[in-house]
Protein backbone atom coordinates (compact mmCIF):
# COMPACT_ATOMS: atom_id res chain seq x y z
CA UNK A 1 0.00 0.00 0.00
CA UNK A 2 2.81 2.42 0.87
CA UNK A 3 4.60 1.73 -2.41
CA UNK A 4 1.41 2.39 -4.41
CA UNK A 5 0.82 5.66 -2.56
CA UNK A 6 4.43 6.75 -3.06
CA UNK A 7 4.28 5.91 -6.80
CA UNK A 8 1.02 7.84 -7.19
CA UNK A 9 2.37 10.96 -5.44
CA UNK A 10 5.60 10.81 -7.46
CA UNK A 11 3.72 10.60 -10.77
CA UNK A 12 1.34 13.37 -9.75
CA UNK A 13 4.19 15.69 -8.79
CA UNK A 14 5.88 15.22 -12.17
CA UNK A 15 2.67 16.11 -14.02
CA UNK A 16 1.97 19.38 -12.19
CA UNK A 17 5.51 20.70 -11.74
CA UNK A 18 6.90 23.66 -13.69
CA UNK A 19 10.61 24.38 -13.91
CA UNK A 20 11.96 27.70 -12.71
CA UNK A 21 15.55 28.60 -12.02
CA UNK A 22 15.03 31.14 -9.25
CA UNK A 23 14.85 29.52 -5.83
CA UNK A 24 15.57 30.15 -2.19
CA UNK A 25 19.28 29.65 -1.45
CA UNK A 26 18.73 27.45 1.58
CA UNK A 27 16.74 24.91 -0.47
CA UNK A 28 19.40 24.64 -3.16
CA UNK A 29 21.65 22.84 -0.67
CA UNK A 30 20.71 19.47 0.74
CA UNK A 31 21.78 19.52 4.38
CA UNK A 32 21.31 15.88 5.35
CA UNK A 33 22.00 16.48 9.04
CA UNK A 34 19.28 19.13 9.36
CA UNK A 35 15.80 18.05 8.22
CA UNK A 36 14.33 21.20 9.81
CA UNK A 37 15.77 23.18 6.87
CA UNK A 38 13.75 21.02 4.49
CA UNK A 39 10.42 21.00 6.32
CA UNK A 40 8.79 23.00 9.15
CA UNK A 41 7.28 19.76 10.49
CA UNK A 42 10.64 18.84 12.08
CA UNK A 43 10.59 21.82 14.45
CA UNK A 44 10.72 20.56 18.02
CA UNK A 45 11.10 16.85 17.29
CA UNK A 46 13.18 15.54 20.18
CA UNK A 47 13.62 16.67 23.76
CA UNK A 48 16.51 19.08 23.34
CA UNK A 49 17.38 22.39 21.68
CA UNK A 50 19.15 21.98 18.33
CA UNK A 51 21.38 24.76 16.97
CA UNK A 52 23.28 24.45 13.68
CA UNK A 53 25.58 26.93 11.97
CA UNK A 54 26.47 26.24 8.33
CA UNK A 55 28.69 27.96 5.79
CA UNK A 56 29.24 27.26 2.11
CA UNK A 57 31.83 28.83 -0.19
CA UNK A 58 31.81 27.81 -3.85
CA UNK A 59 34.54 28.34 -6.44
CA UNK A 60 37.22 29.04 -3.83
CA UNK A 61 39.73 31.62 -5.03
CA UNK A 62 37.33 33.28 -7.48
CA UNK A 63 36.30 36.88 -6.76
CA UNK A 64 32.59 37.36 -5.91
CA UNK A 65 32.04 33.60 -5.81
CA UNK A 66 28.75 32.35 -4.30
CA UNK A 67 28.75 32.22 -0.50
CA UNK A 68 26.00 31.20 1.91
CA UNK A 69 25.83 31.31 5.71
CA UNK A 70 22.92 30.01 7.76
CA UNK A 71 21.87 29.55 11.37
CA UNK A 72 19.08 27.13 12.32
CA UNK A 73 17.62 26.50 15.76
CA UNK A 74 14.56 24.59 16.91
CA UNK A 75 13.18 23.35 20.22
CA UNK A 76 10.22 21.65 21.84
CA UNK A 77 7.38 23.87 23.04
CA UNK A 78 5.23 22.14 25.62
CA UNK A 79 4.39 18.47 25.13
CA UNK A 80 3.04 18.49 21.58
CA UNK A 81 4.48 21.49 19.74
CA UNK A 82 7.77 22.90 18.51
CA UNK A 83 9.18 26.19 17.24
CA UNK A 84 12.15 26.99 15.05
CA UNK A 85 14.12 29.87 13.56
CA UNK A 86 16.22 29.87 10.40
CA UNK A 87 18.42 32.80 9.29
CA UNK A 88 20.46 32.96 6.09
CA UNK A 89 22.72 35.28 4.14
CA UNK A 90 23.48 34.51 0.50
CA UNK A 91 25.69 36.44 -1.92
CA UNK A 92 26.39 35.61 -5.56
CA UNK A 93 28.32 38.25 -7.45
CA UNK A 94 26.29 41.45 -7.38
CA UNK A 95 23.14 39.83 -6.02
CA UNK A 96 22.51 39.42 -2.31
CA UNK A 97 19.73 37.74 -0.33
CA UNK A 98 19.06 37.80 3.38
CA UNK A 99 16.14 36.13 5.02
CA UNK A 100 14.51 34.61 8.06
CA UNK A 101 12.02 31.83 8.62
CA UNK A 102 9.95 31.27 11.77
CA UNK A 103 8.34 27.84 12.06
CA UNK A 104 5.71 26.22 14.23
CA UNK A 105 4.90 22.50 14.32
CA UNK A 106 2.32 20.44 16.15
CA UNK A 107 3.03 16.76 16.84
CA UNK A 108 0.30 14.18 17.44
CA UNK A 109 0.98 10.76 18.94
CA UNK A 110 -1.01 8.15 17.02
CA UNK A 111 0.43 5.09 18.78
CA UNK A 112 3.07 5.52 21.46
CA UNK A 113 3.88 1.79 21.65
CA UNK A 114 4.66 1.57 17.93
CA UNK A 115 6.30 5.01 17.72
CA UNK A 116 3.67 6.34 15.30
CA UNK A 117 3.38 10.13 14.98
CA UNK A 118 1.76 12.73 12.73
CA UNK A 119 3.15 16.27 12.53
CA UNK A 120 1.84 19.47 10.93
CA UNK A 121 4.09 22.46 10.29
CA UNK A 122 3.85 26.02 9.01
CA UNK A 123 6.55 28.64 8.40
CA UNK A 124 6.51 32.39 7.83
CA UNK A 125 9.35 33.51 5.54
CA UNK A 126 10.86 36.95 5.00
CA UNK A 127 13.30 37.48 2.14
CA UNK A 128 15.17 40.58 0.98
CA UNK A 129 16.78 40.53 -2.47
CA UNK A 130 19.18 43.24 -3.68
CA UNK A 131 21.00 43.84 -6.94
CA UNK A 132 24.05 46.06 -6.32
CA UNK A 133 24.71 47.94 -9.57
CA UNK A 134 27.25 50.26 -7.93
CA UNK A 135 29.78 47.46 -8.27
CA UNK A 136 29.18 46.97 -12.02
CA UNK A 137 32.17 47.59 -14.26
CA UNK A 138 31.46 50.43 -16.74
CA UNK A 139 27.79 50.52 -15.77
CA UNK A 140 27.51 54.08 -17.06
CA UNK A 141 27.56 52.87 -20.66
CA UNK A 142 24.41 50.78 -20.26
CA UNK A 143 21.20 52.86 -20.14
CA UNK A 144 19.33 49.89 -18.67
CA UNK A 145 21.51 49.96 -15.55
CA UNK A 146 20.38 52.98 -13.57
CA UNK A 147 20.28 52.30 -9.84
CA UNK A 148 20.27 49.59 -7.20
CA UNK A 149 17.20 47.40 -7.23
CA UNK A 150 15.85 45.61 -4.21
CA UNK A 151 12.66 43.96 -3.07
CA UNK A 152 11.34 42.32 0.08
CA UNK A 153 8.90 39.44 0.13
CA UNK A 154 6.81 37.57 2.66
CA UNK A 155 5.77 33.97 2.16
CA UNK A 156 4.58 30.77 3.83
CA UNK A 157 5.50 27.07 3.79
CA UNK A 158 3.35 24.19 5.03
CA UNK A 159 4.11 20.53 5.62
CA UNK A 160 2.80 17.19 6.83
CA UNK A 161 5.01 14.45 8.31
CA UNK A 162 4.07 10.86 9.15
CA UNK A 163 6.51 8.73 11.18
CA UNK A 164 6.33 5.12 12.30
CA UNK A 165 9.40 3.48 13.80
CA UNK A 166 12.18 4.26 11.29
CA UNK A 167 9.81 4.98 8.36
CA UNK A 168 8.88 8.56 7.48
CA UNK A 169 6.78 10.22 4.77
CA UNK A 170 6.68 14.00 4.36
CA UNK A 171 4.73 16.23 1.95
CA UNK A 172 5.59 19.93 1.79
CA UNK A 173 4.62 23.04 -0.16
CA UNK A 174 6.93 26.06 -0.10
CA UNK A 175 6.46 29.68 -1.19
CA UNK A 176 2.67 29.61 -1.35
CA UNK A 177 2.42 33.30 -2.33
CA UNK A 178 3.76 34.62 -5.64
CA UNK A 179 6.98 36.62 -5.37
CA UNK A 180 6.89 40.33 -6.18
CA UNK A 181 9.58 40.83 -8.83
CA UNK A 182 7.80 43.39 -11.00
CA UNK A 183 10.35 46.08 -10.21
CA UNK A 184 12.75 44.07 -12.37
CA UNK A 185 11.30 42.68 -15.61
CA UNK A 186 7.88 40.99 -15.38
CA UNK A 187 8.42 39.22 -18.70
CA UNK A 188 11.70 37.47 -17.91
CA UNK A 189 11.62 37.21 -14.11
CA UNK A 190 9.58 34.32 -12.68
CA UNK A 191 7.25 35.37 -9.89
CA UNK A 192 6.08 31.90 -8.88
CA UNK A 193 8.48 30.13 -6.55
CA UNK A 194 5.91 27.58 -5.37
CA UNK A 195 7.42 24.13 -5.03
CA UNK A 196 6.14 20.80 -3.77
CA UNK A 197 8.43 18.28 -2.05
CA UNK A 198 7.92 14.66 -1.03
CA UNK A 199 10.44 12.94 1.26
CA UNK A 200 10.29 9.33 2.39
CA UNK A 201 12.60 6.68 3.70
Amino acid sequence: MRSKLFTFVLLLSTLISNGQELNSPQLSQYLADNPFVLSPTYAGIGDHVKIRLNGLAQWVGIKDAPRTQSLAADMRLGEKSGVGLFLYNDSNGYTKQQGARISFAHHLTLNRYEDEFLSFGISYNFNQFRLDVEEFMDAGFDPGVTDDRSTSNHNFDVGLLYRKNSFYFSVNASNLINKDVYIFDPIYEPNKLRNFYVYTG
